[in-house]
């Protein structure tokens, strides 16, 4: 076992899981780590507290982002890769608005939970 041999990087992304949290603000240090590692020859491990909507969320994104993926696109190799991911609301949506918007983190205009509310479709 290599608990003290093993060098291990870690990166902590302190956001909620709830549909008001800007997401794609938290991405450009979250993706970088993560390119940056498997660009050295690392493995990266996302996770979060169940596994199912920040981590996933996450790895779609850099799909999105490292790949020009959609949204649908990035989505589906994640959930053949774990098929239980369950992205909340607010960030599937911001991460659709994202892809809209070219994935350019410097035109990310920020999320609240009144983006959140307008940006749903209603019915």
């Amino acid at each position: 076992m290599c608990l003290r041999s093993c060098k291990f990087e870690y990166l902590h992304v302190p956001i909620s899981d709830m549909e008001g949290v800007d997401l794609i603000s938290q991405l450009p240090a979250a993706l970088n780590f993560i390119d940056a590692a498997i660009a050295k020859g690392g493995v990266v491990l996302v996770h979060c507290m169940m596994g199912i909507s920040r981590s996933a969320s996450t790895c779609i994104a850099y799909l999105m982002w490292k790949e020009r993926l959609s949204f649908e696109r990035a989505a589906e190799k994640v959930y053949v890769a774990r098929p239980f991911i369950s992205p909340n609301p607010g960030f599937v949506l911001q991460l659709r608005e994202w892809e809209r918007g070219g994935m350019d983190f410097a035109a990310w205009k920020g999320w609240s939970r009144q983006r959140a509310t307008q940006s749903r479709p209603l019915g």
